[in-house]
């Protein structure tokens, strides 16, 4: 009986087929009869055993018996010396002396595959690889802007609402605790901060602008109300904010909240107003209406988002729009930014 040799095919299918000592050999003719193993009509060596070895170093590799130690092939040339090293396995058919073998490798699975070692990988140049991270690189330029402004803009409107409920909170634990509604014409110039900053967790209080006093102008004298705070700016940025509407009362919330209170006196026509700076006076863009937002506590005791029925500024086109040069732009916009779900997506 004998078999099969598909081990030679596979054996020389990748590695025979080079030139050895200018001889192209192909594995065309590979045939096993008995233990005599023959390629293209020739004797190339003797099969013994379960385990082969194999030297190339001739034009006419040679086979030689192994019994303990993986089928080694040799290849040298042009001088030079690559060994790999692979064991053969058996489990094929039996077939008559003379027959040609396959021309194919054996299926995955099957008994003689070659050794993982011999196999070929596919990967990627280097070409190739920087190509894919050009690629990556420009739609990463091209879109991680849009999503961090995205993401800002969800903080804010979050940051926005926390910051009135918070404030409609404390302002009903004021009332429920001195047992009459909280109206304007009952506190006096800058008493109604004292009074309001009890009910919050405060890191940094002071009665009047103590934590952002304003910076002088050119022409300002020290006794002037129009000081301005050097770090913000009006809606549309073409003006910085004046501290006049600020300056009756400033507290820091432990998250960094800045809150200002706005409680002037004015005979017959007194009001407050309470301004938030939802993230923080040390985070951008400390711009009126994206970050920094005013309420009114109206006449009749209700706590309104400026801009709103009711409130003293409600002239969008004046006070919340990207064309005014207003010095108050942006004042109203607390209202648009409360009832639009869009409104931070937007530039009004």
């Amino acid at each position: 009986m004998t078999e099969q040799f598909p081990v030679i095919l596979n054996l020389f299918q990748d590695l025979i087929t080079q030139k050895l000592e200018g001889r192209q050999l192909k594995p065309t003719d590979v045939k096993k009869s008995g233990g005599q193993v023959n390629l293209e009509g020739k004797q190339i060596g003797r099969y013994e055993g379960k385990l082969l070895s194999v030297n190339s170093q001739s034009s006419n590799p040679t086979i030689f018996q192994s019994s303990d130690k993986p089928l080694s092939l040799t290849l040298s040339p042009m001088g030079r010396e690559d060994k790999k090293e692979f064991p053969f396995l058996e489990g094929r058919g039996s077939k008559g002396v003379g027959e040609s073998m396959p021309s194919h490798s054996p299926a995955r699975g099957e008994g003689n595959a070659l050794h993982p070692s011999l196999k070929r990988k596919a990967a990627f140049t280097l070409a190739e690889v920087l190509i894919t991270l050009g690629i990556i690189g420009v739609v990463a330029a091209m879109t991680l802007p849009s999503l961090i402004t995205k993401n800002r803009n969800k903080e804010l409107q979050a940051a926005l609402k926390k910051g009135y409920s918070e404030i409609s909170q404390a302002l009903e634990f004021m009332k429920s605790d001195i047992g009459v509604d909280i109206l304007p014409q009952d506190y006096e110039q800058r008493s109604f901060f004292p009074i309001f900053s009890k009910y919050f967790r405060t890191l940094k209080s002071v009665s009047v602008n103590g934590i952002m006093p304003g910076e002088m102008e050119d022409g300002d004298s020290e006794d002037s109300p129009h000081k301005v705070f050097k770090n913000y700016k009006t809606y549309n940025k073409s003006q910085t904010i004046k501290t006049d509407i600020f300056d009756d009362g400033q507290f820091i919330l432990q998250d960094g909240t800045l809150i200002l209170i706005e409680n002037p006196y004015s005979v017959g026509n007194r009001q407050i107003f309470i301004s938030v700076d939802v993230n923080g006076m040390n985070k951008k863009p400390n711009i009126y209406g994206r970050d920094l937002f005013t309420f009114q506590i109206t006449n009749d005791g209700k706590l309104l988002p400026m801009g709103a029925d009711g409130t003293k500024y409600t002239d969008m086109d004046k006070y919340c729009s990207k064309d005014s040069n207003d010095r108050l732009n942006g004042i109203a916009c607390a209202a648009r930014a409360l009832n639009d779900p869009d409104y931070f997506e937007k530039m009004y």
